[in-house]
């Protein structure tokens, strides 16, 4: 199939279709085709591209790909081709050089005629993905990874960046992932949806002084029940003082002294528990008042610019599923009080 001119992908969507097992799996369990007890393996292009390098299928036997020196603490690493060990005609191969250089030669070709690996890409390094463990896909929930690409406008050579689930790659036909998307255009939705929360936020008055008011009123009753909690234990401990002083004076006896501390003890003791409970949901309420002014900041930072930036994405998303239909689903880390619907998208929408 390589030799007839078909790319890595097109013979792994064939590869798949056909049910066969991967090289992995077929030693395992020796079957040739996938059975049902069998888990599910895909034929990753990598795989594939591997196996076409293969000198091995060739009767060739290559060393030093790898190498390391413990003793001068260099750690292990691929080596340049021009420093591989190769000794020819160590084995029976079971593919005809002839059909292996054909092969080789059909992909050194795409190479060097492919913009990815031309001079002409040399000076578009990628770039880091501001998306970072940000995005998802809709149908398998996995992690959606930055890919590039070359784009050609006569000799303009510039590299454009977009999102795609990797069983969408490999596993390119029906009944399997087809979430991705172009940056430039999930660039233009979050940034639309922010300042879509700009408004919002405009509309129901979130100043900074209604944040303050609104988490003043929020707070009384925590801090009213604090209060109440401190001054029962010292109530308490004051009572504690009063029954030692009678038993110093004899007033009551070892054994009245001992029952009333039992009492005392675990009075005492839901108390502080009363006082705990109430010090970590004040100090909860207070942190999530914080990640909000935090977020109000940063959606009013970004609602007049018209590019984002790492910081900014991670201070206000939690996580942005992409559905292979196109709807988004976004969620915002202060979705709770303030925000409370988690934003949702079209994909091909022409207006936010």
């Amino acid at each position: 199939m390589a030799a007839e001119g078909k790319s890595v992908r097109q013979i792994s969507i064939i590869l798949q279709e056909r049910n066969l097992s991967i090289p992995g799996q077929y030693l395992k369990t020796g079957h040739l085709y996938q059975e049902e007890e069998d888990e599910v393996k895909i034929w990753h292009v990598g795989t594939i591209s591997n196996i076409l390098r293969n000198q091995a299928y060739i009767g060739n036997l290559v060393q030093g790909k790898r190498r390391t020196r413990l003793c001068d603490n260099e750690k292990r690493h691929f080596t340049p081709k021009d420093e591989w060990l190769i000794t020819e005609g160590t084995h029976e191969p079971i593919v005809s050089r002839e059909l292996y250089d054909k092969v080789r030669r059909l992909f050194d070709k795409k190479v060097k005629n492919s913009p990815f690996s031309s001079d002409r890409g040399k000076d578009s390094p990628r770039k880091d993905d501001k998306y970072f463990n940000l995005l998802f896909c809709g149908t398998c929930g996995k992690r959606l990874q930055m890919h590039s690409r070359m784009g050609r406008e006569k000799d303009d050579v510039s590299r454009e960046y977009f999102y795609q689930c990797g069983i969408t790659y490999d596993k390119k036909y029906k009944g399997y992932c087809k979430s991705n998307i172009m940056e430039w255009k999930l660039d233009h939705i979050v940034l639309g949806a922010i300042k879509k929360q700009a408004e919002i936020l405009s509309d129901k008055g979130l100043t900074m002084e209604y944040c303050e008011k609104t988490f003043a009123e929020k707070m009384k009753p925590l801090e009213e029940k604090i209060l109440k909690a401190e001054q029962a234990i010292k109530k308490q401990e004051y009572e504690d003082f009063e029954t030692h002083e009678k038993f110093g004076i004899g007033e009551i006896s070892r054994t009245e002294l001992e029952a009333m501390q039992k009492v005392s003890g675990k009075k005492m003791e839901k108390l502080k528990e009363r006082l705990d409970s109430a010090q970590e949901k004040y100090a909860d309420r207070k942190k999530e008042y914080e990640s909000y002014i935090v977020g109000i900041k940063a959606v009013y930072r970004v609602n007049g610019v018209t590019s984002l930036d790492r910081e900014t994405l991670v201070t206000l998303i939690d996580r942005i599923v992409i559905h292979p239909t196109g709807d988004f689903e976004i969620t915002w880390n202060f979705e709770k009080g303030f925000l409370t619907e988690t934003s949702r998208y079209r994909k091909g929408a022409k207006s936010l």
